[in-house]
């Protein structure tokens, strides 16, 4: 299996001069607004943002641009107030907060080479989400989950080797408010942990509940547990004047 968009676009120097298609310039500025992504990401959670380096063998363009965008990434992180930890300092930090229900919203970043999803070049912002059942990644402007990850199917990660997903997601029918209550209406081949997400500030909303999750201030992913066939969840939505909601901005 070749090399994924992900590994591509991290912040290793050589995935992003050599494989990502940057030159030491763009890749340099892309560093500092990766940098800049995760700050805006962690800025209501915790979050550990991690550096890697691979062996300088790969950096077939030199280490002049290593060093241009390692320079880059670590001011950054200076500028936006980050700070240095060791790997044992971050598992531990991470301990507090790693089991708890995560949505972390991230932008999409322009530059290097043209990827592609579905067929489409790539240019939309995501959130993903885990919780101790499921992961999930939503794109830009859509409700339902683009992938979903359920733990149990996959108990051990196998390097190189994609997770497997969900491959018979449920479907929202209808969505309805009245006296504040949002109502997803949801038909499912079996019982499944499945999420929806709202592009908008949760702030504005007045969502209540222990299956709500807040993405910064770009989102919010709520999960219910649903069972086989037809089915109505509800959401608390004390903000909510209609089913329509404004991008965050």
């Amino acid at each position: 299996m070749g090399y994924s968009a992900e590994a591509a676009f991290s912040t290793d120097p050589d995935d992003i001069l050599l494989r990502a298609g940057f030159d030491p310039t763009s890749g340099a500025l892309y560093a500092r607004r990766l940098v800049d992504a995760y700050a805006a990401a962690g800025a209501a959670e915790p979050l550990v943002m991690m550096n890697q380096q691979e062996s300088m063998d790969e950096a077939t363009r030199g280490a002049a641009g290593d060093d241009a965008i390692l320079s880059a990434l670590y001011d950054e992180a200076k500028v936006v107030g980050m700070r240095r930890v060791t790997l044992r300092d971050a598992a531990t930090s991470a301990a507090a907060f790693s089991a708890k229900p995560r949505a972390i919203a991230f932008p999409f970043l322009p530059g290097g080479i043209v990827t592609a999803f579905e067929n489409t070049p790539f240019g939309l912002a995501t959130i993903d989400y885990h919780d101790a059942i499921a992961g999930m990644t939503f794109l830009s402007g859509r409700t339902t989950p683009t992938r979903v990850f359920e733990y149990a199917q996959d108990p051990i990660s196998i390097f190189n080797q994609a997770f497997v997903e969900l491959d018979a997601k449920p479907t929202v029918t209808s969505v309805s408010l009245r006296n504040h209550m949002l109502t997803f209406h949801f038909r499912s081949t079996r019982a499944v942990h499945y999420g929806i997400a709202l592009w908008t500030d949760p702030t504005l909303l007045g969502l209540i509940g222990s299956n709500v999750t807040a993405a910064g201030h770009a989102g919010v992913v709520v999960t219910f547990d649903i069972p086989s066939g037809d089915s109505d969840q509800f959401v608390p939505c004390t903000g909510c004047t209609s089913t329509t909601f404004p991008y965050s901005t």
